[in-house]
């Protein structure tokens, strides 16, 4: 009697430990670190369950693709989803369990931990996403435990050309708004600069600006040029993008030398250059003409005293490249005289025009006995004696060897 009351008494216990133990649902012990891997590398992400009676297949995990369904990967350590064959014969996907791990769980005690880990290999861009670890508990969906992972490629900036402002033309007094955006991971810090190391025309006047977005108040001439667009993020290089800005404006021209005068010694086989600095845009057209031209808006400009590219005349255009004294913008225009002669001497008018406006600049050229510029270097004896100037020359040459002379005695002495 006594072994048949034991018999229920432990029958009653086991049924009762059983349906508590099938009334405890099976729990995700753990977050899952967020995972951070180069491109081509290997990412790992650790998902430790307790399943008590629930078998491991109702352990899933998903990629979450934003705007679609959850795709699924794998169920227990089955790949449910096409599994690539990369080189060396790896798969892209593979999960794996490692169980007998213990931990304490509140409410339930020490309890027997398995991790499943999903191992997603030779990482590209596509595979940053979020994923989901789920113990998938029949009839009962939302009682399903679920956690979700972050897996991070880093990549370096990309800014698309199609996304950022684009090179404009613009009137002065304009604004300009200046937009770029990159697409990056982790996000990129974006920057505005001048090519040139200007300050910006904004508030401030700084040289850089860290803001994807700048707008250029009142533009004049002097905002012209190239602004850049930085995206850093401290993947690789980075990334940059150059946009161009004009600025329509009426054309300024001037001489390029003080007093706009000029000196040259006639008849004696010389040549010279007269230099006219202009700006404008569009770019001006510019016309040397004999004589002083004063533009007027209610006559033409006569064409009889145009200069025109033959000898002993040649018109040269050259960028500045912001030489002393010049803006990187503006041009040297050069008119070259070969064999100076007296019916040369005289004034010459620069002349620049655009569809905004016209501008001159009246440069005189006089007589000078000594010959001036560089090629002056190169003059025969013969001709220098017998030119006029020539003692003054043979003179300056005689103080200039004797000078020499005396320092190297001088310097001899010394050492």
């Amino acid at each position: 009697m006594a072994a048949k009351i034991f018999c229920i008494v432990l029958f009653l216990a086991l049924s009762d430990f059983l349906l508590r133990v099938s009334a405890i649902r099976p729990a995700i012990v753990e977050n899952i670190v967020t995972e951070v891997r180069p491109i081509d590398s290997t990412a790992t992400l650790n998902c430790s369950v307790a399943l008590f009676s629930n078998p491991p297949e109702r352990v899933q995990w998903y990629k979450l693709l934003p705007g679609q369904s959850d795709k699924a990967i794998s169920a227990g350590t089955k790949i449910t989803e096409q599994n690539p064959i990369l080189q060396g014969d790896m798969l892209k996907y593979e999960v794996r369990s490692r169980p007998g791990r213990t931990v304490f769980i509140p409410d339930m005690g020490y309890t027997d931990v398995t991790t499943f880990t999903l191992l997603i290999r030779r990482l590209t861009n596509l595979d940053a996403a979020n994923y989901k670890c789920r113990i998938n508990v029949p009839g009962s969906p939302a009682d399903s435990p679920e956690v979700v992972a972050t897996l991070i490629v880093p990549r370096e900036p990309f800014i698309n050309p199609a996304e950022v402002t684009n090179n404009q033309v613009v009137e002065e007094g304009a604004n300009v708004t200046l937009k770029c955006s990159a697409t990056s991971e982790p996000p990129a810090h974006i920057s505005w600069i001048r090519a040139n190391g200007l300050p910006l025309n904004i508030p401030g006047q700084p040289q850089r600006v860290y803001q994807s977005e700048v707008t250029l108040i009142n533009v004049t001439k002097y905002d012209r040029g190239v602004y850049r667009c930085f995206a850093n993020n401290n993947v690789g290089y980075g990334a940059k993008h150059d946009v161009r800005i004009d600025v329509n404006y009426a054309p300024s021209i001037r001489g390029a030398r003080l007093h706009n005068l000029y000196l040259q010694a006639p008849e004696r086989n010389y040549e010279i250059t007269l230099e006219c600095v202009s700006t404008g845009y569009p770019d001006p057209e510019v016309t040397f003409y004999s004589g002083t031209v004063i533009p007027r808006p209610d006559q033409p400009l006569p064409d009889s005293q145009v200069i025109k590219n033959q000898f002993p005349f040649s018109v040269e255009r050259l960028r500045s490249q912001g030489a002393a004294g010049t803006h990187v913008y503006e041009f040297f225009y050069a008119l070259r005289i070969k064999n100076v002669r007296d019916t040369h001497l005289g004034n010459y008018t620069c002349v620049a025009k655009n569809k905004y406006g016209v501008d001159a600049a009246v440069l005189k050229l006089a007589n000078e006995e000594v010959c001036q510029g560089p090629l002056c270097f190169g003059t025969s004896v013969e001709q220098s004696a017998n030119s006029p100037g020539a003692g003054h020359r043979s003179a300056g040459s005689c103080a200039v060897i004797s000078g020499l002379a005396i320092a190297a005695f001088m310097m001899r002495r010394l050492l």
